[in-house]
């Protein structure tokens, strides 16, 4: 159930790729960054996290223009220090190219990096698609070309496109869904303050955007007036993060004749029908709120401030492919939002696009000259291992029926798991064919629609289960409920995950907990509604799942309301990756002691904590608090660690100490 994403981003910066979840709000003092508070004087037994991070948050420099550092990042750095080596030397000549994917992306690279090429065209490039939405002079005349403005990959107030279907994952069915609003999250909008300052910042960011796209004051001022106005009335009916984070909420399979229900002006079991060149019978519906008051928001009535909205969110997105001056002021807002106080060089904005695009073509060339078999091999065993302990797990847990155990053995038994980089790229990105006599942005908008023209024609296909969802090159791991499976990317096994020279105990307290944690999501609030085959069906007994929800609601009070860099934990927003890192800690461990008896249990606790090592300014803290669905990292860190008695042990934890939970509320499912 994947949703389509414009090529051309709407602003460069950290704010570009963070995670999105849900939380509080909070009011901005400054635009200048504030880094989060170090304990100097934290210990094992009051602050784990920080005892055992003391040194490396104390030396660690956010980067100006990320405003975040962590065990992740300092791996992803270094592997990109690595790729642009690799990309200058195929654009140099140095080293040929070996496909011809490779070669089309050194095009792509090349005129994304032709700065002075890009200030000479100026801005006409994206003009004629502009023109295409000022033409609009009607909602009628809107309307008429709606299934082509949707091919045309313009941004309008609802996403139709080609996705899993939930129900039946071996199959495509179409998702209907409403936009995203311009602050990051419906709860911003809560706070008075917080949306009046956070929209002030966007709104100067877009003016300037519009008027350096020769726009005059004036018309640039009401178009983004106009912009913000049709946000508040679609931000009433829009799922918060916290809503999203629960899968059951973004899927709602409805019948055609339902949809065409959902409004009198526009007809969306045509507009599904014309794209896909046949009769849809069903429909995802992601955001029923929303689509169930299209009338309200789409309308005769609402059209200018519609069309203004369209104008300006192509003219955002847009910007950063254009000019250096239109690049930095579409990142103002962002920069804001995050407290980063620079936007990343012309350059590295330039290799950041264009390896998105060809993340495929990167992505092979990482796995083919960067990893080893023999880590593929250890890591292998290790998931063997980790697996085994849950099926051993389950055959003595006291609060599953056996009916229900079996199931979830039967899911263990078929999850499937892939470890380092696709061996080849798709069929789509082996198609992409790079105009050099075009400029870079007439080449992003034309694999846009590339990219919406090939969605639409898999709608008849079988659902591609063994196809990457990461790039082998991104440090990171995930599971996916509609494949039953688990990926562990190259790149994450490096230090301090894992490496080769750490100890068995370090390794399962870094890549083995990150293992157990990506099998833990097949059993958490939301992977638990999957069977083994990847279809949303109910496997589980009514009493079992009845009991299963109060160790569920356990977590979720476990970290509701933890207060830490100014504001707190959505404990419902956080709860599904909380049940990943307490299963993936617990069986992680287990599966240690099976493979060395005799390991050095404060390794393993060690090396947990450095995982989650992350300096970064508080503006960020608090943004991700809002829309994360992970745990501030320092609480990853510390709050799991005090359900597990073996920690206890190792570092003497008394009843007086911060890091103690009485075992009455200690949190443990699987």
């Amino acid at each position: 159930m994947k949703k389509r994403t414009k090529i051309i981003l709407a602003s460069t910066g950290a704010v570009a790729v963070l995670v999105l979840g849900t939380g509080g709000y909070m009011v901005y003092r400054a635009i200048v960054p504030r880094d989060i508070a170090i304990d100097d004087n934290a210990s094992a037994q009051s602050n784990f996290y920080q005892y055992i991070n003391k040194d490396w948050l104390k030396t660690t420099e956010i980067p100006s223009d990320q405003g975040i550092q962590n065990a992740f990042g300092e791996i992803s750095d270094a592997i990109e220090d690595n790729l642009k080596k690799d990309v200058k030397d195929w654009v140099s000549g140095k080293v040929e190219t070996t496909s011809n994917d490779q070669k089309e992306f050194v095009e792509l690279y090349q005129l994304a990096t032709d700065f002075k090429q890009r200030e000479k065209d100026g801005v006409e490039p994206v003009k004629v698609y502009l023109d295409r939405i000022e033409k609009l002079s009607s909602f009628e005349e809107f309307k008429e070309a709606i299934p082509d403005l949707i091919l045309e990959n313009f941004y309008l107030p609802f996403s139709i496109v080609v996705s899993s279907n939930p129900h039946d994952s071996t199959a495509h069915m179409i998702d209907l869904s409403g936009p995203t609003t311009i602050l990051p999250d419906v709860s911003y909008y809560q706070n008075e303050a917080t949306k009046k300052q956070l929209l002030s910042v966007y709104q100067k960011s877009a003016e300037k955007v519009l008027t350096l796209m020769d726009y005059s004051e004036e018309e640039a001022k009401s178009l983004v007036e106009d912009t913000i106005a049709f946000d508040a009335s679609i931000v009433p009916y829009m799922p918060s993060s916290e809503e999203l984070s629960e899968i059951e909420n973004s899927v709602n399979v409805t019948a055609s004749s339902e949809v065409k229900k959902f409004s009198k002006t526009l007809a969306f079991d045509q507009f599904i029908n014309q794209l896909v060149g046949q009769e849809v019978d069903e429909i995802n519906v992601s955001t029923p709120k929303y689509m169930k008051a299209v009338d309200k928001i789409v309308n005769e009535k609402n059209f200018k401030l519609m069309k203004s909205w369209i104008l300006v969110s192509e003219a955002m997105s847009s910007a950063p492919a254009l000019t250096e001056d239109l690049r930095q002021a579409s990142s103002e807002f962002g920069k804001f939002l995050t407290g980063v106080a620079e936007t990343p060089s012309k350059t590295d904005s330039a290799f950041t696009a264009t390896t998105n695009v060809f993340a495929e073509t990167i992505s092979v060339h990482y796995g083919q000259k960067y990893f080893g078999q023999a880590a593929k091999d250890d890591v292998t065993s290790m998931i063997d291992g980790i697996i085994e302990v849950y099926k051993s797990r389950l055959s003595q847990n006291d609060w599953l029926s056996e009916d229900t155990k079996t199931a979830a053995v039967r899911k263990l038994d078929s999850m499937n798991y892939y470890i380092g980089y696709p061996e080849e790229v798709s069929e789509a990105t082996k198609e992409i064919d790079i105009d050099p006599e075009k400029t870079y942005y007439e080449n992003l908008v034309m694999l846009g629609r590339d990219a919406i023209t090939y969605n639409f024609a898999k709608y008849n296909e079988p659902v591609d289960k063994s196809q990457w969802g990461m790039p082998s090159y991104m440090v990171n791991a995930y599971y996916t409920p509609i494949e039953n499976a688990i990926y562990f990317p190259a790149a994450i096994l490096q230090a301090p995950f894992y490496d080769a020279k750490q100890s068995k105990a370090e390794n399962y307290g870094g890549i083995g907990a990150v293992i157990g944690h990506e099998i833990t999501h097949a059993f958490d609030n939301n992977g638990a509604q999957f069977d083994e085959k990847g279809d949303m069906q109910d496997w589980w007994t009514k009493e079992d799942y009845k009991a299963f929800e109060a160790k569920t609601k356990e977590m979720e009070n476990l970290f509701d309301g933890i207060e830490i860099y100014g504001s707190k934990v959505n404990g419902k927003l956080t709860v599904s990756e909380n049940i990943a890192d307490a299963g993936g800690l617990s069986a992680s461990f287990e599966a240690l002691k099976k493979v060395e008896s005799q390991a050095d249990d404060k390794e393993y606790f060690e090396n947990w904590a450095r995982i989650w090592r992350q300096k970064s300014t508080e503006q960020i803290a608090q943004y991700l608090m809002t829309v994360d669905t992970h745990a501030p990292n320092e609480l990853r860190a510390n709050v799991q660690l005090k359900n597990f008695s073996a920690f206890y042990q190792s570092y003497d934890i008394k009843e007086d100490d911060p890091m103690y939970l009485a075992e009455k509320d200690r949190v443990s499912i699987w």
